[in-house]
């Protein structure tokens, strides 16, 4: 008999399912579960937005990725393999 592993969010007060639970790299659940992370993070997205001096940084970084993406598919081969 396996036993479930539950866990409690602090932000919302429920006890989850281990699986509802982001992994971290050591190995642990993240202390929120994932529903309440994904909030929390459009939250502060949209709070950091707001601000023009780091308005003009995530656009460009955005514009970073965007570029190093296009060179990425200039590079490598479709299929990813060798031949």
């Amino acid at each position: 008999m396996t036993a479930r592993v539950c866990k409690r969010c602090p932000r919302c007060g429920q006890r989850k399912s281990a699986g509802e639970f982001y992994r971290r790299r050591n190995g642990g659940l993240s202390p929120y579960c994932r529903v309440c992370q994904r909030i929390a993070n459009r939250a502060t997205q949209r709070r950091r937005r707001r601000d023009p001096a780091t308005a003009a940084h995530f656009r460009q970084a955005d514009r970073q990725r965007q570029r190093r993406h296009r060179l990425l598919a200039v590079w490598m081969p479709v299929g990813g393999g060798v031949a």
